[in-house]
Parts: structure tokens; sequence; C-alpha cells
């Protein structure tokens, strides 16, 4: 009888065993949303720790050697991909950004790194699944992982042109449905370009075979604007707090070329706003000559603020929009209210002597320098950078409602703008 017994305990005991390994392994082969929202749950302690670890494999993040110091925002997004894990399949893939995008309507500081994330996620999927993932629709969070795994889809350089006409053909498809993504679509198509270190003039002749049914005056500097943000992004490290050997690089552009270079090799400087306004005021002495690093260098100043400065865990009051209205708009005052704007004449004066734009856009060309120059360049940066944060349309137009003169048209000609290509958007087809 005892010996019966002792057979039955076994036995109960490895069904037992049985059951709870098959549990843990359906949980991590079957991961369900309420798995995934843990994980993120474990990741918003990369956006509030000074020294945020990743609890399945102890890494460390904070790599400063003076630990008192803030860790740069890059390292915080870093933490927050290498917790949420890679899915191994689309169905996880799906599943994933379901979550990601519905978790980003609860929590600000996972709202924040939304775009992040998401970009990271796409370079993931690109190398895994290449262009079934373009029939998903997560155009959420400014559009993030489209651009991600743009950004990988010119790794193979010996089908460069296919793809290049494949991911226009996918942003006019994008644009028929939604014009104001257009940009933001051909933007992305930059990001795979300047993920390959091409030189600067390269990366330009190839922004400049986009062919696209659409009539965009800025397409060929949408798509610089997302090469030169993967380029300069790349050498974060090595331009850390350099300002002169990051604009270098700018050299051999001309004219608007210059500023869409200038505002991401600032930006990528790791240096915070105010630092930044600096130097663009140092700049400020010929404005005739400067006038187009002048505007890219208060661009930087802008994006250097919301995104290195206001959202860091200095200051975790930042992610709290709803009741910290009147310290952003404070602090859009103090970046860019003293910005010297251009004249209509001196918007006209250059539209007459730029040949290259004449030749392109003919009649067109005052109204290409009215899109860069009519405005407080500063402001419509810091508006356009602060809606992928908010990512709620009536915040933002509550924010706009306390602006003043200028700066509350052009917030709340961003709000309109960006309604629809930043929203916490659900996925219209299943993969």
């Amino acid at each position: 009888m005892l010996i019966k017994n002792k057979i039955i305990l076994i036995f109960i005991t490895l069904i037992m065993l049985a059951s709870i390994i098959t549990i843990i392994t359906t949980q991590s082969s079957n991961p369900d949303k309420k798995f995934y929202k843990n994980k993120l749950s474990l990741a918003t302690d990369c956006m509030t720790s000074k020294d945020p670890i990743n609890p399945f494999n102890s890494k460390k993040y904070n790599t400063n050697s003076d630990r008192t110091k803030d860790i740069m925002p890059f390292q915080r997004i870093q933490c927050a991909i290498d917790i949420y894990g890679e899915p191994k399949n689309l169905n996880q893939l799906n599943m994933m950004i379901e979550t990601l995008v519905e978790y980003s309507n609860d929590n600000p500081y996972i709202r924040n790194i939304c775009h992040d994330i998401l970009h990271e996620m796409g370079i993931k999927a690109w190398n895994n699944y290449q262009d079934k993932i373009l029939k998903t629709n997560y155009y959420s969070c400014g559009m993030g992982f489209i651009h991600g795994a743009f950004s990988q889809a010119f790794s193979d350089k010996s089908n460069q042109n296919e793809n290049l006409t494949l991911l226009s053909e996918f942003c006019d498809m994008v644009s028929t449905k939604d014009i104001y993504k257009n940009d933001s679509c051909i933007h992305g198509i930059g990001h795979g370009i300047g993920n390959n270190n091409y030189p600067i003039l390269k990366q330009l002749e190839i922004c400049e075979q986009i062919k696209s049914k659409f009539k965009n005056l800025r397409i060929i500097t949408s798509c610089l604007s997302g090469s030169f943000n993967q380029f300069f992004y790349l050498k974060t490290k090595t331009n850390s707090g350099d300002i002169q050997n990051s604009v270098k690089y700018c050299d051999s552009l001309i004219n608007t070329e210059i500023l869409e270079c200038y505002k991401f090799a600032l930006m990528y400087t790791n240096l915070s706003g105010k630092e930044l306004k600096e130097y663009c005021q140092s700049i400020n002495g010929d404005i005739a000559y400067h006038n187009y690093k002048y505007y890219g260098c208060y661009e930087a100043v802008a994006m250097s603020f919301i995104h290195n400065d206001l959202y860091t865990s200095i200051d975790p009051g930042g992610y709290d929009l709803t009741s910290n209205v009147e310290k952003i708009t404070q602090h859009s005052n103090n970046l860019c209210g003293d910005m010297s704007v251009l004249t209509n004449k001196e918007i006209d004066d250059l539209s007459k002597n730029d040949e290259k734009i004449k030749k392109a856009f003919g009649i067109e060309t005052k109204r290409y320098y009215q899109s860069y120059f009519k405005y407080n360049s500063c402001l419509h940066r810091f508006y356009s950078e602060l809606y992928e944060k908010v990512l709620n349309y009536d915040i933002f137009k509550n924010i706009c409602d306390q602006t003043k003169l200028e700066e509350n048209i052009i917030c709340n000609n961003i709000a309109e703008m960006s309604k629809t290509l930043n929203y916490l958007e659900q996925p219209q087809n299943k993969i």
C-alpha cells in the first residue's frame, strides 16, 4: 500500500511539473496582450530610473562614469526595446504593436517612446519578413514602424532601385488615403538611405530619384530629412558634444539642403536646447549668408528640447502634459521667441537667386521658399515634435489655446496636420 501511494504521489508530481512547464512554454511561445503589457510596465523603469536594468539579463544602460548624471535618451529607448523583446512570427508582431499602441493611450512614459520602439520593431520586422509587413496599417506615433522598416529596406544594395520604387508606390498608396502622411512616408524612405552611411551628396542623389504621383514641393527635402536623421543618429556617440565635427558633413550642400543637414547634425550632438540656441545666435551675425544654417539650427533647438530636455527623469512632470501646459508654452517662448524671421522681400530675393530650385519648380519657387521661411521655424518644429509626445488632439488643442499670436496659428496648424498622422491608430488589416 505504501509503495502504491508513493507511485501515485510521484505520478501526481510529474503531472504537476509537466503542467507548469506547459504553462511557461505556452506563455513564451503563445504570449497574449497581458504578457506584453507586463513587459511594457517593466520598460517604464527605463524612463524613470537613474540606473535602469533589464530584469531579464541584468544588463545596465547607464554607462556614465559620473552616475549622478542622467543617462542619454537613446540609452533609455534601447533599454525599453531590449525589455519588450522581439516577435517570433507575424502574429506576435501584430499583437506586440497592438499592445504598444493601446498601452500608449494609458501610459505617458510609453507614449513618449512609442515612435522609437515602433521604429526598432520595424527594422527587425523587415529583416525577417520584408515587404509582407507593408500590408499592415501601423501608422501610429508618427509612422514609427514604417520608418523603421524602410530604414532596413536598402540594406541589400543589390535591389536598391527596386525597393526605392516599391516604397515610393507604397507612399503614394498611403497618401491617397491621407495626404498629410505623404511627407512622413517619404521621410521614412530617407531613413533607409541614411542607414547605409552614404556620403552626403550620394544621399541627395538617391532622394532626387524618387518619383511620386503627388505634387509635393518638399518631396526631395522630406527624403533628405529622413536620410540625415538616420545618418547623424548613427553618429551620435562620435559627434556627442562636438558641433564642428558634426556640421562639417554639411559643407558640400547648398541652400535648403544645408538647412535640413544642420537640423539633424546639431540635434544628434546631444547638447541641450539652451546650448544649441547659444550656437544659433552666434551664427546670426550675417543673416543674409547664414539663413539656411540659422533656420536649421533653430529647428535643432526645438527638437533637442523636446527629445533631450523635457522628457527625462530630472523632469518627470514633463510627461504629464495635461497639468503642465503653462510650463510647455513658457519653454517654447524661451527657446524660440527671439528667433529672427525673414521678411517677404528677403524670401523673394532668395527664390530669385536659387537657380537649382528655379529649374525644378519654375513659378512655384517662391512658394517653395515660403514653406521654409514664412514663419518661425523653431516654433513650427517645437509643436511638430511635441504632438508626437502628446498623441492626443484634444490635449494638444488645449495647449494651443493657451498660446498667443503667431505661436497660436502655428500650433493649431500642426494640430490639424498631425491629427491623423500621429494618433494612436489600430491596424485596419490583420497580418
